[in-house]
């Protein structure tokens, strides 16, 4: 074991170190590092269903596989001092940028790409990228996703009610905790109604939604009406 106090200044100066390395090697290969899983007893990665769906309309379309296009870092010199090197990763293609947009959306994602391919037939091809990345990014709320399956969004609707009920049992005062509860729900799309939140300030009775906001069973209903809303809008955008 290390002998100095995990507290100690040397031990945080190492610590910072260590994390600003890491985070600078993660942004290095976030272009080429695709969410997987493992098969049981077995090191080799298998990308998700859609991920490969995804890949081979655009190579069937295109003729460019998105997964090998995507841009490698490599060294080149520092522009302050050439005798020196860092690391640099290109801009994304077009297909790329499009394939990360659409990709990461289980059974939603061949019907972005179609819609993708489709605009590429009528508009500019960056003006198609630019419209699947804007229904990315109204598809995607902090790290969840309204296209998630049903058991990803049973697994985050466990998470976050923990999560509120954790964060607002130190807080005695009853409409304090109902103003963390809801900034975490504004978070992810959702809200009580205002009449309904009007009504119970009204008659005394937050803690009522405070109770609903650490319920795993209101997350998974509210997550399911507020994807269903979601994916309605963007399908018929």
């Amino acid at each position: 074991m290390m002998n100095h106090s995990p507290y100690s200044t040397q031990q945080q100066l190492s610590n910072q170190a260590f994390n600003y390395a890491r985070s600078q090697s993660l942004k290095l290969t976030e272009t080429k590092t695709l969410p997987c899983h493992f098969k049981s007893g077995s090191t080799q990665a298998v990308m998700p269903e859609c991920y490969n769906v995804v890949a081979s309309i655009f190579t069937d379309e295109f003729g460019i596989n998105p997964f090998y296009a995507a841009p490698q870092p490599h060294l080149v010199p520092r522009s302050d001092d050439n005798s020196k090197k860092t690391f640099c990763t290109p801009d994304k293609s077009w297909v790329v940028r499009a394939f990360d947009a659409c990709k990461s959306h289980r059974e939603f994602a061949p019907v972005m790409t179609r819609a993708f391919i489709n605009m590429t037939k009528k508009i500019d091809y960056l003006e198609a990228v630019r419209a699947v990345e804007s229904a990315n990014e109204r598809l995607t709320k902090m790290e969840f996703r309204y296209t998630s399956t049903d058991e990803e969004l049973c697994e985050f609707a466990k998470a976050k009610s923990a999560h509120v009920m954790r964060k607002v049992a130190a807080i005695d005062d009853t409409e304090a905790a109902f103003a963390v509860a809801r900034d975490i729900l504004a978070d992810y799309g959702l809200a009580f109604r205002p009449e309904l939140v009007e009504q119970k300030e009204k008659d005394n009775e937050l803690q009522s939604l405070i109770n609903r906001a650490t319920n795993e069973l209101w997350w998974r209903r509210a997550l399911r009406q507020r994807s269903a809303l979601e994916i309605e809008r963007v399908a018929r955008d």
